[in-house]
């Protein structure tokens, strides 16, 4: 009731009350209440230019829709979170990206997006899913491992240099997400023929 409260105090917002009581809608199954807060939250975080909100908004009422049984109607909004995200992470440092849980929350939004896409019959959007998720870890990786090896650069004296001795495996490298792989391995041997080259 605190959160239904709480959309009557701001009428301006950017919509992030509706967001939260969304996702709190949605994890209770209440699913139709769910889809219209989400929607408010859709309609005022576009008008304030927020895609971070914007986003969550999408995924929420995607959420929402599937939970309903309307699984063909959450494809957009699934498509639009998956779209949004990636173009807020690509602008965002990595390292900055992690430390607000946006890897979290993205792959929460990769994995509910590869198991919708499969269930609806969509199985190489499944699969494109799981690779762009894949992609933007690695990159992200990438993009870490580069800052943290020029601070550690920085920081080391003289004549010390930062690479690990030989055969020391990249912890960073060695730590990449097994739950991807995992998913992108299991929709190709369930959905998708392989055909030898």
């Amino acid at each position: 009731e605190l959160l239904h409260e709480s959309t009557q105090l701001y009428p301006g917002s950017l919509g992030l009350e509706f967001l939260t009581l969304a996702e709190a809608q949605t994890k209770v199954g209440q699913n139709g209440e769910a889809i219209a807060s989400a929607g408010v939250a859709i309609q005022r975080a576009a008008k304030a230019g927020n895609p971070q909100f914007l986003a969550r908004a999408h995924y929420w009422r995607s959420r929402a829709l599937d939970a309903a049984g309307r699984g063909a109607e959450a494809l957009p909004d699934v498509r639009a979170a998956l779209t949004i995200t990636e173009k807020l992470r690509a602008q965002v440092v990595p390292t900055d990206f992690l430390k607000r849980g946006y890897a979290e929350a993205w792959d929460a939004l990769i994995d509910f997006a590869v198991d919708l896409f499969s269930r609806r019959g969509l199985h190489e959007d499944a699969l494109a899913a799981a690779e762009q998720g894949r992609a933007r870890a690695f990159l992200d990786l990438l993009a870490t491992r580069s800052l943290l090896d020029r601070v550690e650069r920085a920081a080391a004296p003289a004549g010390q240099g930062a690479a690990p001795p030989d055969g020391v495996e990249e912890p960073h490298i060695a730590s990449l997400s097994f739950g991807t792989t995992a998913t992108i391995n299991t929709i190709r041997r369930n959905y998708v023929e392989v055909t030898p080259l």
